[in-house]
């Protein structure tokens, strides 16, 4: 029956409140439990887990045998297998909470005390990438796998760009432009000794180590098909000296700039040549295994053998992709075929802002060592840098900023006699202690001079002089964030 005039027809209904409702458990539901985002997400977070998983290679060359794993926290085991899970699956909402919820467990209640731990600069963004990928996805919400695809992309590209950032411009300082401390010396000396020109290539280390790491962060931004496998290869030189899971992180990182339209160059390459990959895989594993058994280290071979097949499998990646592109090219053609695409981040306003946040965030943490706030974690490490209240050799940022008031550190002046395990030097009162203790255990004796906060004292028999320990005991805790072992005079040898 139509309605009558002067009758209004009836409002039609939209669907019943609990249809309503069990849509939106629903979208809540896909995206908890759903794939975040398209391939490059996919990829990324794939290798973070690899990532996770060097972590305890890593930390496994700190303990004495496998049966020491059993004495392991329950969070340790936890976050690894978040990451053989993100390997496996992929980035899943539910997978990225636990995995920052474990990690910062893990963090919390066994990394920031230990002080072997303190030295891992990786640790930070272990638990932060996780948290940071977790809240992006909320942001979204939508079930947009194009959105999510955009912020998960931004996210491990504005990262890279930070932490390398910082890396470099904390080595703008004078002890790392030294030949006869620099970092940068990578080179062992027995090499060097033979090298035509060696003096010249001595000198020359510290400008190559401080031009490569900060040109990644800049063919990154300017031309990205340049900067990956740019990225690649610094990292692999410098993971070589011990730090596989962060360069390894970094090498991922930069894999964020591989654009949309490469899935096919990818996918294609792997499908027709991984024969020459496996191949590859396995020269490589005999030639690393005949490197590291000649040369030898403390750490075991399994983690660097690790590192090595992610670069092999990352190159052999970036080959594929890069080489349609470079098949024919005019030198014309060169000068734009790196050149980036798209932009950096996501244009989607919340997740600018939360990107936002996070560039912020990691610049506060980037300048603490100039505020006096702390040093570790900063990526400051293999830097030469000395920002302390008794040295100052960066080259650009003013004393002036120092915020500090007291000075943590014990100055060791004098030792008598002399000891290997215990010489001037500028010390955190924990890190003498256990020097101390190490005299104590080799049952040797030394006479110390020591300043701190303006005072001079001296203690005989330091090792087992209870004076000593008693005014060690009454000290501030020392913060495992501040450098240990520093050098009293002269140039700052290299530390981590």
């Amino acid at each position: 029956m139509s309605a009558g005039i002067g009758h209004s027809p009836p409002a039609e209904r939209g669907p019943p409140a609990e249809f309503r409702y069990g849509a939106r458990v629903q979208t809540w539901w896909e995206m908890f439990s759903g794939p975040i985002g398209g391939w490059r997400s996919a990829l990324l977070w794939r290798l973070f887990g690899v990532f996770v998983n060097q972590i305890f290679l890593l930390l496994h060359a700190w303990t004495r045998s496998w049966s020491d794993l059993g004495a392991r926290p329950l969070s340790f085991y936890t976050t690894h297998l978040c990451g053989l899970l993100l390997v496996l699956l992929g980035p899943r909402l539910w997978l990225l909470l636990v995995t920052a919820a474990s990690g910062g467990v893990f963090v919390w209640r066994h990394v920031i005390p230990d002080p072997i731990y303190q030295l891992a600069e990786e640790f930070l963004p272990l638990v932060a990438l996780p948290a940071m990928g977790a809240l992006l996805v909320v942001l979204c919400r939508r079930g947009d796998a194009a959105r999510d695809e955009a912020a998960q992309v931004s996210l491990f590209r504005v990262s890279v760009l930070v932490v390398m950032a910082f890396a470099a411009f904390h080595k703008l300082n004078a002890d790392f432009f030294d030949p006869s401390v620099s970092c940068a010396i990578i080179v062992p000396e027995r090499i060097l000794a033979v090298l035509p020109l060696a003096d010249w290539v001595r000198w020359l280390l510290p400008f190559a180590g401080f031009l490569g790491e900060a040109l990644v962060p800049v063919l990154l931004v300017l031309w990205p098909r340049v900067g990956m496998p740019f990225a690649l290869v610094i990292m692999s030189v410098i993971g070589h000296r011990g730090a596989t899971p962060f360069t390894m992180l970094v090498m991922v990182m930069a894999l964020a700039f591989l654009r949309d339209g490469d899935r096919t160059a990818l996918v294609e390459g792997w499908r027709r040549h991984w024969p020459r990959l496996a191949v590859l895989a396995a020269l490589a594993s005999g030639a690393s295994f005949a490197v590291y058994f000649a040369f030898g280290t403390h750490r075991p071979w399994r983690e660097f053998l690790s590192f090595e097949l992610v670069i092999l499998g990352i190159g052999f990646s970036l080959f594929w992709v890069l080489l349609p592109g470079a098949r024919g090219a005019s030198l014309r053609d060169w000068r734009t075929l790196g050149f980036r695409t798209d932009p950096i981040w996501c244009r989607d306003r919340p997740v600018r802002i939360a990107l936002a946040v996070l560039v912020v965030a990691g610049v506060a943490n980037g300048v603490t060592p100039y505020l006096g706030a702390k040093f570790r974690r900063s990526f400051a490490m293999f830097s030469n840098l000395r920002v302390d209240d008794g040295r100052w050799n960066h080259l650009f940022v003013p004393r002036a900023v120092f915020q500090r008031d007291f000075d943590p550190y014990v100055h060791v002046e004098r030792v008598e006699p002399r000891d290997e395990k215990l010489v001037p030097s500028v010390l955190t009162p924990d890190g003498l202690d256990e020097r101390l203790l190490a005299l104590r255990r080799r049952r040797r004796n030394v006479a110390v001079s020591l300043r701190h906060a303006g005072q001079t004292l001296r203690f005989e028999r330091a090792a087992t002089n209870s004076e000593l320990a008693a005014w060690l005991g009454a000290l501030p805790v020392s913060s495992r964030l501040f450098q240990d072992g520093l050098t009293k005079d002269g140039p700052q040898r290299c530390l981590h």
